[in-house]
């Protein structure tokens, strides 16, 4: 094949009557009247500033939708420039190249947002860009819900053997599912998926730690004392589990405990998760203990399912340490005062921060709804999917609320099955619903 002269010495902008432009008969780009006006528009705020390409005969090589617009806009002559160097099958081949190799162009999404925001903001219209207002707004990073004092709030844990969740029950909260079942049996995740995949996984299993925390009558995690070869095997069953119930680039995040790293490493990489990141929530507390350094970090996992581009809707000015509790704007001015003494303190932690110890009375390793939210408006949008396979107190499920996603959760103990759907209730106002019964969620108290 001839390779052309680099010098493009053919190429010459001539001006030539619109009417003498003839559209090929062949042409398998659309132009609907929507794009047209855009290039009107466009042509009409910047002028004419891309010739049409044409043969000999003024067949149109490439230009259709500019030429449309030309018409459009009533002009009686345009630029074009007479490509009389190639052949018939060569300007066929290009008319397909023209269009085809300009799609397969992505954008970056940071510049892109920077870009429209600054014309923007200077009051330009962006439908000159081709790009509107809501595609603009599309592009910007979801605001940070603000912090209420509700978010984190429990509701006491039911009397032993007085639950209204049994196991088997799944229950149903507007676009979120809860099951009390278990993540290890395929049949559980797939009635609680009930044909759906998820788009993110937001999860805190158990740590295989035997620890009760401050809870009310000690109350224990289930799965939480096991022998160290029946752990990795749980955790490889609720990882296969979620990686089969997972969209392929689904992201992942998973709590866990450095004591257990291996378990949690080894069991995710051989279900097929790729790991990316060690994320880290630095508390503004410590719990006192016999270690040298007193423990006031927890590490998450980050990574997510191959197969396809992992989804990414922060801004590139995230950093690994993950410190939930710090919403400056929500807190007041005595918190603030606090927080400056605090850090000014120098105490041999894993985390150079300190603030007096506050214990869940309702769950022992409960994290706070701001740790959740965060990570998932990093790695979802609103309207999508996000499964939590040990449910727990419920975190997931109220961070999902608050960012406008939907949630699936599975929690195997009733008595955190009611915490759950308690603290829903009690957040939103709404009425959970039985699945198979229909009938709605209600303490046996509130029968009589």
């Amino acid at each position: 094949m001839q390779l052309f002269d680099i010098r493009f010495s053919y190429m010459e902008i001539t001006t030539v009557s619109l009417k003498s432009l003839l559209p090929y008969d062949r042409n398998a780009k659309l132009h609907p009247k929507a794009q047209v006006d855009q290039i009107a528009e466009s042509i009409r705020r910047f002028g004419f500033n891309n010739p049409v390409l044409v043969d000999g005969d003024h067949t149109i090589i490439a230009g259709h939708g500019r030429v449309m617009a030309a018409r459009h806009l009533g002009l009686d002559e345009i630029p074009v420039v007479v490509l009389s160097h190639l052949s018939d099958d060569e300007k066929r081949a290009y008319m397909l190249a023209d269009n085809r190799i300009a799609e397969a162009g992505g954008w970056d999404s940071d510049l892109l947002s920077m870009e429209l925001s600054d014309l923007k903001a200077i009051g330009m219209d962006l439908k000159v860009t081709g790009f509107t207002d809501h595609d603009w707004q599309g592009l910007l990073p979801e605001k940070l819900p603000s912090g209420e004092r509700s978010d984190d709030h429990v509701p006491p844990l039911p009397a032993p053997g007085k639950t209204v969740s049994q196991p088997g029950d799944l229950w149903l909260m507007d676009g979120n599912r809860l099951l009390c079942g278990d993540s290890t049996k395929a049949d559980d995740m797939t009635r609680l998926m009930n044909g759906q995949m998820a788009d993110m996984v937001w999860t805190d299993p158990p740590y295989n730690v035997n620890y009760h925390g401050g809870t009310e009558g000690h109350l224990a995690i289930a799965n939480d004392d096991m022998p160290e070869g029946e752990f990795l095997d749980f955790l490889l069953q609720v990882f296969r589990q979620v990686h089969t119930c997972s969209a392929a680039g689904c992201p992942l995040y998973v709590a866990y405990s450095d004591a257990e790293s291996i378990p949690f490493r080894t069991a995710l990489i051989q279900s097929g998760w790729k790991l990316s990141q060690t994320l880290v929530w630095a508390k503004h507390h410590f719990k006192l203990s016999r270690q040298d350094y007193q423990w006031q970090h927890e590490p998450v996992i980050y990574g997510w399912k191959e197969g396809a581009g992992h989804p990414w809707y922060g801004d590139r000015k995230q950093t690994s340490i993950m410190d939930a509790n710090l919403v400056l704007d929500d807190m007041s001015h005595d918190e603030l005062l606090k927080l400056a003494k605090a850090w000014q303190q120098v105490i041999a932690t894993t985390v150079i921060r300190a603030k007096k110890p506050v214990a869940s009375t309702d769950h022992p390793t409960m994290k706070p709804v701001a740790l959740v939210l965060s990570m998932m408006m990093n790695s979802s949008r609103q309207g999508d999917l996000v499964l939590d396979p040990c449910g727990g107190s419920g975190t997931t499920l109220i961070a999902a609320q608050k960012t406008h996603r939907r949630s699936c959760l599975m929690e195997i103990d009733p008595v955190y099955c009611d915490v759950i759907v308690r603290r829903w209730q009690e957040f939103t106002g709404g009425q959970a619903l039985h699945e198979s019964t229909g009938k709605p969620f209600i303490l046996q108290k509130e029968v009589a």
